[in-house]
């Protein structure tokens, strides 16, 4: 792992992970003490957060592609040891403050990469959306939230032909207009 290539993302999209999928492992202590010390950085990582807490399930009886995603994260932590913040003994209260915008700029941006990871792309989120969709009526207030949700899914609905006549129609565009979400040209 010391000489691993660093990455951008603690897992890919659309990864699934089984109970009884895949290669038991031979000694499942070195895999409790990595997630139990992944679990430890979440404190401080919110970005994989998420993932760590799946992992955390398969401590029981965790399995070669439950390890492969541990090294995966590893691989992502090591490609951000130089990030940090220093302080400067006697800094000024001017240095401080950009200090603490900046920490606020990144807790920010990590949880809105931490949500937009977190999508799964299941078009049975939509079913609030369905009623205003087939009568041309207004959306609820939970159908516009689950198509905020599902906006970086919309694309793959759009190429299942069974779902591609209800995110193309004139009433779903209605419906993603009123909700403020711009159906893409895929």
């Amino acid at each position: 792992m010391l000489v691993c290539k660093p990455i951008s993302t603690p897992v890919e999209a659309n990864t699934k992970l089984c109970v009884d999928e895949g290669k038991d492992l031979e000694d499942s202590t070195m895999y409790r003490q990595l997630v139990g010390s992944l679990i430890y950085l979440t404190m401080t990582r919110s970005d994989i957060c998420n993932v760590v807490g799946v992992l955390s399930r398969f401590m029981q009886k965790p399995k070669k592609p439950h390890l492969k995603l541990v090294q995966r994260i590893l691989r992502c932590v090591k490609g951000t040891f130089d990030f940090g913040i220093l302080y400067k003994k006697g800094g000024t209260l001017k240095m401080k403050v950009s200090y603490v915008a900046l920490c606020v700029i990144l807790v920010l941006l990590l949880s809105e990469a931490r949500v937009s990871l977190a999508v799964t792309c299941n078009a049975l989120e939509l079913s609030s959306c369905l009623s205003a969709i087939t009568s041309g009526g207004a959306p609820s207030g939970t159908c516009c939230n689950k198509l905020r949700e599902q906006r970086p899914c919309l694309c793959q609905y759009l190429k299942d032909p069974n779902l591609k006549q209800y995110v193309s129609s004139p009433n779903a565009r209605k419906v993603a207009s009123t909700c403020g979400v711009a159906i893409p040209n895929c």
